[in-house]
C-alpha cells in the first residue's frame, strides 16, 4: 500500500516537474527562440530568467534527462514543444509526448515566483517499469536529499520559484511492465486535470486531481502538499470502476478480451485519506475502504460470484491492518482480518479467514444438464497463517480445518480411481448429493500437510493423511473400504469410522492433482 502510494505521488510530482523543466531546458538551450519579451517596463531577459530558474529546479529535484524535437515561443508567455521525451538514468525511455504547451499566468519578474496558469500535455505515452525494489524506473529517482550538493538552494525551492494552477492531460497512454522483460499492459485515451491553489501558509498548495472516463473509470483526489517539506495531506480519495460492457469495450484490445473471457464484471469503489511525508511515508497514517457489489470473475471451469464486498484498512506506526474483510459469495460468507508490519525485518504478516455456508456448486462455471456436477456441497472452515512477505513461501506457517456436507466430491484427486479400485463399478453418483468430508491441515513452505481427514460417499469411506504441494504434487496414505461392507459392520457410518480403521485396506495416492496414481500399499506400507 505504502510503496504504491509513494510511487503514485512521485509520478504526479515528477510529471509536473518534467513539464516545467522541459520548458526551461528548451528556453535556455535555444536562446534565439526566446530573446527579450518586448513588453512595456520589461527591462530584463525574461526568457533567460525563466529558463535558468527551471534548470535550477531540475538540477535540484530530478535525475531523468530531457530531449525534444522542436520548440515554438510566443510572447509574452506561451511555449509550445513537440517530440518531448524523458529518459531514466538507466536509459529507459519513460515518457514520450507529442505536444506540450506551457502558459504563464503573468509576465515573469525576478522578484516574484514564476506563475504558470496551465500546462497542457497531449498525445503521449508514459511507461511504468518495475525496478525490482517496489518502485518504478525513473519515477522513483527524485533526489531525496535535494540538489546535487545536498540541500536545496532557497532560490530553487518549489514554493519560492513556482506557483502552478492547472495541469491537463489529454489522449495519454499508460504502459505498465512488472519488469523490463515482461510484456506491457497498455491503457489508452487517458485524460485528467489537476488544479493547484496556493495555501494559506508558505509552501502549502491545494491540489484537486481528476482522471479517467466517467462513469466507468474515475479517480478523484483532493488534498494539499507542502512543496518545501513534501508533507502531504489527502483529504479525499475516490476511485471507482464499473467493469460492465461500456467500460470493457473502451479498454485496449488484449485487456478487453481477457476481461471478457474471464467474465469479469461488477462495480468497485475505493475511498480513503492519508497524512504523510513523501520522503518518510512509513511515518504517516492512512485509511482506505474498498466496497463492491455484483462482482464476478471466472477462470477455467470455475467462477467466483460475489454479491457484496467490504474491506477496511488502516496504516499507522508502520503497521497495515485489514479489518474487516467481508464478502458475501457463493451463497455463503467469508470473513477475514490481517496485519503487515512494514517496518520490521522481512515484513511479517499474519491473518485469519473463516468461511461459512459456501455453496461449492455455484463455483462451477458451466453445468451440464446430462450429468451431475463434479463438485457440490456446503463448505465451512477456517485458516490461520503467518509469513514474512519478503520470503512468503519459505516462511509460511499456519493451520486450518474444513468440512463439506451434502456434497458431491468427484473432484478430489484420486477419489474416483480409488472408488473404481475398491468397487470395480466406480463412483456411483445417483440421487441427491450425499458425500461428506472433513479435514485438518497445516501449512508450510512446500504446501499443505493433511493431519486428519475423512471422506464418505455412497460407495466408499476413507480416512487419509499426507501432503498436497504448491507444485500440485500429492502424496497421500489412505485407509479405505466399500461402504456396503462398512455399513454391515457398523450400521450407519459416521463418527465410528475410526473404530474400524484397521479393517480397511491401505492405499497410496501419488503423482499430481491433475494426474493422480492410486495403488495398494504392500503389507499396509509404501
Amino acid at each position: 500500500m505504502i510503496r504504491v502510494g509513494r510511487v503514485l505521488r512521485r509520478v504526479v510530482l515528477g510529471a509536473v516537474l518534467a513539464a516545467l523543466v522541459v520548458g526551461g531546458v528548451l528556453l535556455v538551450a535555444r536562446p534565439r527562440l526566446v530573446g527579450r519579451i518586448p513588453l512595456p517596463r520589461l527591462t530584463f531577459d525574461a526568457g533567460g530568467y525563466v529558463g535558468s530558474q527551471l534548470i535550477g529546479i531540475v538540477n535540484s529535484h530530478l535525475k531523468p534527462e530531457f530531449a525534444f524535437g522542436s520548440i515554438e515561443y510566443d510572447a509574452p508567455g506561451t511555449v509550445r514543444l513537440s517530440g518531448v521525451s524523458l529518459t531514466a538514468p538507466d536509459g529507459t525511455r519513460i515518457v514520450d509526448v507529442e505536444r506540450m504547451t506551457v502558459t504563464l499566468a503573468e509576465t515573469p519578474r525576478p522578484d516574484r515566483p514564476i506563475k504558470i496558469a496551465r500546462i497542457a500535455i497531449a498525445d503521449g505515452v508514459v511507461r511504468m517499469v518495475g525496478d525490482g525494489r517496489g518502485g518504478l524506473v525513473g519515477f522513483s529517482d527524485m533526489r531525496e536529499s535535494g540538489g546535487r550538493g545536498g540541500e536545496i538552494d532557497e532560490a530553487f525551492r518549489l514554493s519560492s520559484v513556482l506557483v502552478l494552477e492547472r495541469v491537463e492531460l489529454d489522449e495519454i497512454s499508460i504502459e505498465y511492465r512488472a519488469s523490463a522483460e515482461t510484456e506491457p499492459l497498455r491503457l489508452d485515451h487517458v485524460a485528467s486535470t489537476m488544479d493547484v491553489r496556493s495555501g494559506r501558509t508558505p509552501g502549502w498548495h491545494e491540489i484537486a486531481f481528476a482522471s479517467g472516463r466517467g462513469p466507468g473509470l474515475e479517480l478523484n483526489v483532493d488534498g494539499r502538499v507542502n512543496l518545501d517539506t513534501f508533507d502531504t495531506e489527502i483529504d479525499s480519495l475516490r476511485a471507482s470502476i464499473d467493469a460492465g460492457p461500456d467500460t470493457t469495450d473502451t479498454l485496449p484490445g488484449p485487456l478487453a478480451s481477457l476481461l471478457k473471457s474471464q467474465e469479469v464484471g461488477g462495480r468497485l469503489v475505493v475511498t480513503g485519506r492519508a497524512a504523510l511525508n513523501v520522503r518518510r511515508p512509513l511515518d504517516g497514517t492512512a485509511t482506505v475502504t474498498v466496497s463492491g457489489e455484483d462482482l464476478h470473475a471466472a477462470y477455467g471451469d470455475y467462477q467466483i460470484p460475489v454479491a457484496s464486498l467490504r474491506i477496511a484498512s488502516a496504516f499507522a506506526e508502520g503497521v497495515l491492518t485489514v479489518e474487516p474483510f467481508e464478502a458475501d459469495l457463493l451463497h455463503g460468507s467469508l470473513r477475514a482480518r490481517g496485519t503487515i508490519d512494514v517496518t520490521a525485518a522481512g515484513w511479517p504478516a499474519k491473518g485469519s479467514c473463516a468461511f461459512e455456508g459456501i455453496d461449492l456448486r455455484e463455483a462451477l462455471r458451466r453445468l451440464s444438464a446430462d450429468e451431475p456436477p463434479k463438485l457440490a456441497g456446503i463448505l465451512d472452515g477456517h485458516v490461520d497463517a503467518s509469513t514474512l512477505l519478503e520470503s512468503a513461501r519459505a516462511s509460511l506457517t499456519g493451520s486450518g480445518e474444513a468440512s463439506v456436507k451434502e456434497g458431491r466430491l468427484v473432484i478430489l484427486p484420486g477419489l474416483t480411481q480409488l472408488s473404481r479400485l475398491i468397487n470395480r463399478t466406480g463412483l456411483v453418483d445417483e440421487g441427491e448429493p450425499d458425500h461428506r468430508g472433513t479435514a485438518l491441515f497445516t501449512l508450510g513452505p512446500t504446501g499443505m500437510t493433511i493431519t486428519e481427514s475423512e471422506v464418505v460417499t455412497s460407495t466408499i469411506a476413507a480416512r487419509g493423511t499426507g501432503t498436497v504441494g504448491f507444485d500440485r504434487s500429492i502424496d497421500l496414505r489412505v485407509n479405505a473400504g466399500p461402504m456396503e461392507k462398512l455399513q454391515s459392520l457398523l450400521g450407519k457410518v459416521g463418527d465410528l469410522l475410526g473404530q474400524v480403521t484397521d479393517r480397511l485396506v491401505k492405499y497410496t495416492i501419488k503423482g499430481t492433482i491433475d494426474d493422480p496414481v492410486v495403488g495398494v500399499a504392500p503389507l499396509g506400507f509404501d
